[in-house]
């Protein structure tokens, strides 16, 4: 009778260790096939970029860096961007130019045709011949290395200034003569049966904001350049050019604090890639941050400036429209 119970105990206890052994070995099954089925559960969120994409951001902060250095002008943080595509023939041009005009408002290259387009901050290339008006002048330089410099607005008659003075029968011209060389007031062109074609008027008083204007011969204004000064630190440019309907076809405006450029915006409904507000943030005297805008004024783009004992040492862009596709995923 004691023997059968032993007996029955062992069974108990082989049938005991089966069962325990059987369900061991299925959740290590059950277990591996989750792993297989999501190996993104198991996989660090501490996992770093690879090597390639850190030396590939590592190069693009160097050449941005580079560029500050050689060229101390103002420089848009995102027009910064743009000059570290482009090719080192043209960028060597670009560099001359700039050394000439002392910085410029805007540089765009067209990534179809490589052409690089360029706002200059002052002309290099004038005529002395011909009296001021907007000032503004736009660098091409496309893919074969060509160069071409064009003002933006009316520029004037060839050997205008000699003209002037002479009073042809088809223009009067008055001046201010009260400084040396005189400084044009007024200009009306006339045709053939004494019609006026156009006049220009120019104004030198700092309590009146509009500097110049061009109206054509039925007296509607085709551009306009006014100068707002607000207080002591704030000054505002504006450049405006009208069709023959009176509609903007044309703008540039420059807002300044001191001698920073706070806002830049250009317009052109002829060129609708030229359209960008850049607005620019300053801390302590440094420019930090840009911030860019559409021509509907809808920020699209931040870009973020490091510094590291005064130089920049890397730009951040940040592009929105893809931040808030992500943000719309989460």
């Amino acid at each position: 009778m004691k023997n059968k119970r032993i007996i029955l105990l062992i069974g108990l206890l082989l049938l005991a260790a089966g069962l325990i052994g059987f369900f061991l070995i299925e959740k290590t099954t059950v277990l591996q096939e989750v792993k297989n089925a999501n190996p993104t559960q198991h996989k660090s969120v501490t996992d770093k970029k690879s090597d390639s994409d850190l030396e590939k951001a590592t190069k693009i902060n160097k050449i941005q860096t580079k560029l500050y250095s050689e060229n101390p002008n103002y420089m848009p943080f995102v027009s910064a961007v743009e000059l570290s595509k482009i090719e080192p023939a043209t960028k060597a041009k670009l560099y001359e130019i700039l050394e000439q005009s002392q910085g410029f408002y805007l540089l765009k290259q067209n990534p179809d045709t490589q052409d690089v387009f360029v706002i200059l901050q002052n002309p290099v290339k004038n005529d002395e011949k011909r009296y001021a008006r907007h000032n503004l002048q736009t660098v091409k330089i496309g893919a074969d290395g060509n160069v071409s410099y064009i003002n933006i607005g009316f520029d004037g008659l060839d050997n205008e200034t000699e003209n002037a003075v002479v009073q042809c029968k088809n223009e009067e011209w008055i001046f201010d003569e009260s400084i040396e060389p005189f400084r044009p007031l007024k200009h009306i062109m006339y045709d053939k049966k004494k019609k006026v074609l156009y006049t220009e008027v120019w104004n030198y008083d700092d309590a009146e904001p509009i500097k110049y204007e061009l109206i054509d011969g039925n007296g509607k204004i085709l551009s306009v350049k006014k100068e707002t000064q607000s207080g002591d630190m704030e000054y505002r440019e504006e450049h405006v050019f009208y069709n023959e309907e009176g509609n903007t076809v044309k703008s540039i405006s420059i807002t300044y604090e001191g001698p920073d450029i706070r806002r830049f915006t250009c317009y052109n409904t002829e060129i609708p890639d030229e359209n960008i507000t850049i607005e620019s943030i300053y801390d302590n005297g440094l420019k930090t941050a840009e911030k860019v805008y559409d021509q509907g004024y809808k920020l699209i783009t931040t870009i973020n400036a490091d510094y590291k004992n005064g130089e920049i040492t890397a730009l951040e862009v940040i592009d929105l429209e893809d931040s808030e596709a992500e943000t719309d995923n989460d």
